[in-house]
């Protein structure tokens, strides 16, 4: 089962999903690069880590209304099995961070060494 860490806040959302070959994390980065992320997989567990930066910053504008969350966050998503990190793959498109996890566990098989 998944689920989030109760002491983080809800942001950026998150959708998770899985297909035959991987289970895919969305997120929700709009106006974010690379270089304002930070991800790492602990044990059965990814880590998103961020800088939402605010989009204006003037000294003589006034907020009416801000609703867009700026600032740090840390999302924690527990995973159903402990992957590999050259298993994970992370990709920005469109304002959606996509992380592919691959669930592909190549099964080592062991050959019984009969004796001629």
């Amino acid at each position: 089962m998944l689920f989030f860490s109760e002491f983080e806040t809800p942001f950026p959302p998150i959708d998770i999903y899985e297909t035959k070959d991987s289970l895919i994390v969305e997120v929700e980065v709009p106006g974010m690069t690379s270089d304002d992320l930070k991800i790492t997989c602990i044990e059965d567990k990814i880590v998103i880590e961020g800088d939402k930066r605010e989009r204006i910053n003037a000294p003589q504008i006034k907020f009416i209304r801000m609703e867009r969350y700026t600032g740090l966050f840390k999302r924690t998503v527990k995973l159903p099995f402990k992957p590999q990190v050259e298993n994970i793959k992370g990709s920005i498109r469109d304002g959606i961070l996509t992380i592919r996890i691959n669930k592909n566990i190549k099964k080592i098989t062991v050959e019984e060494n009969k004796h001629e």
